[in-house]
Parts: C-alpha cells; structure tokens; sequence
C-alpha cells in the first residue's frame, strides 16, 4: 500500500473545512448531492491524488466520515483513509491468512468495519465504512457503490 498524500480526515474523524488543495493532493471538491443523501445530511469531498487515484470521504451531518471510497491505478494509503480503524483491518487481514492479501478482490467485514477492495496494477477501487457510524435509514451501499 503506497504512499498516497495527504487525506482530508480519516474514517470516524470530524472532517476539516477544505481551504487548498494541501500537500501533494491535486484536488479537492465538495460534491453534489443526490436527493436522498441531502435529506439524510451526508455531504462528500472527493480529493485527486498525484497519483491519479481519487479518494471520495462521506460524512454525516455532524462532520464524522463514515465511509471512504477509492478508484485509480494505486491503492490508496489505507493507514491514513482508515485512521483508528486500521489496527483492526491489518488484524483481519492477518487473521483470515496471507492468502487475502494476494487476492485481486477482498471482503472484510466486522462488526465494526466493512472494506471491500479490487483490482490489479494500474486499476483500483474499493470502499470502507463503518456501520455504527452511517446514519439512520441510509442505505450505505447506495453511497459507497
């Protein structure tokens, strides 16, 4: 998992106001909502990487990501897009084998985190969320999918 710049807030922080682009990021913006995301409070900061990977965040209305999303030719930098939640997915991997982390697909879900990576060189895409933290009555595969 590559060095992959600077994100915004990682799963389960209070995302901060986006007032440049920051360091080695090419991007950052606000995006459009769909009506039932509007409803629910969710707004969405999409950031393109250097790299051209592009790292979509999701946040509820107080602020607090709860999902991440991720397409581009490298993996994102999952320590710095999971944040606290990372010591428990790196546990999961572990547990579940070597075999997972060779796979072009990965399913991890627990109680507290889901992450669903693809891809191969050159062509990623995944997203990772936390079920506590979506809020009521959003169906979080309409965001993340």
């Amino acid at each position: 998992m590559g060095s992959f710049g600077v994100c915004h807030a990682a799963l389960g922080e209070k995302r901060a106001v986006v007032t440049s682009a920051g360091v080695g990021v090419v991007g950052a913006q606000l995006r459009a909502q769909t009506p039932s995301l509007q409803m629910a409070g969710v707004t969405s900061q999409s950031t393109q990487h250097p790299n051209g990977t592009t790292v979509v965040e999701y946040a509820a209305k107080d602020g607090i990501v709860f999902a991440v999303t991720w397409q581009g030719p490298v993996l994102p930098d999952l320590p710095a897009q999971l944040g606290t939640f990372f010591p428990q997915f790196r546990d999961e991997l572990q547990r579940l084998g070597s075999g997972s982390r060779l796979a072009s697909v990965l399913n991890l879900r627990t109680v507290d985190l889901v992450v669903h990576s693809q891809g191969r060189m050159r062509h990623f895409s995944g997203y990772a969320y936390a079920p506590s933290l979506v809020p009521a009555g959003l169906d979080v595969l309409d965001v993340v999918q």
